[in-house]
């Protein structure tokens, strides 16, 4: 088979005795190919916080488990205790609004054509992250993912009345910790004075804005730690 010789305008004197090296497509960065192989590092102004997906109330510690690790953190250890309330509105095109009401046994007729605005609802969500002393990201409770059986033994029906019951369990162990204002009105069910944020960005940075002002953030003894239960008429199964 013929030498394959480097492509036509290109200089003899340009290539090497081994033949033609094609050069890299302008896209690919020389430092790109010649970087160290291994994981890698998103750079992000938050720190990404450790979600909890299990764990257990100790008398001495609280034991959680993330997807990288089972970590014992000792109650003196937890620094800020922070929630967040997240309200945001999504918008849904009407005619797939329609459709998923129609295979849920609504139908409605359509006059006039197809409807191209756009149906605006709310949806509510709640976390809790905990800063530890010696762990640079926080430790997430995600109200809708978290296994309450193992933190509670014995569970309500509705998943917010555990995650009340979850807080306050936190609350009652963490007796050297700080509280911000959204933890400590939903201690205290006051749903009114409660901020919500957009965004779940919105209240990372908040967090953070109380961990940097630490010493004027909310002390134990100013919770109201008298309920037990988001609402009184909670059962148990």
């Amino acid at each position: 088979m013929d030498a394959v010789g480097p492509p036509e305008g290109i200089p003899e004197d340009q290539t090497q005795s081994e033949g033609y090296h094609p050069p890299l497509p302008g896209f690919v960065l020389r430092e790109e190919i010649d970087r160290p192989r291994g994981p890698l590092r998103h750079e992000r102004s938050l720190p990404l916080p450790m979600r909890v997906k299990t764990g257990s109330f100790h008398e001495e510690n609280l034991v959680v488990e993330t997807a990288q690790d089972i970590l014992e953190i000792p109650w003196e250890n937890v620094r800020l205790v922070a929630l967040g309330a997240i309200l945001e509105h999504r918008e849904t095109d009407t005619d797939a609004y329609n459709i998923e009401k129609m295979m849920g046994g609504v139908s409605r007729m359509l006059r006039g054509g197809v409807d191209k605005s756009k149906v605006i609802s709310k949806h509510e969500s709640f976390f809790l992250d905990l800063y530890v002393q010696g762990l640079s990201e926080p430790l997430r409770f995600d109200a809708a993912l978290v296994n309450y059986r193992s933190f509670l033994g014995r569970v309500s029906y509705a998943s917010f009345q555990n995650f009340f019951r979850l807080v306050h369990g936190i609350a009652t162990r963490a007796t050297t910790a700080r509280y911000t204002p959204g933890a400590g009105h939903f201690l205290a069910r006051r749903r009114d004075h409660l901020h919500f944020f957009h965004a779940l960005h919105e209240f990372e940075i908040d967090s953070l804005a109380c961990l940097a002002d630490l010493e004027s953030q909310q002390t134990w003894s100013d919770l109201d730690l008298t309920r037990t239960a988001w609402a009184e008429e909670w059962g148990e199964d």
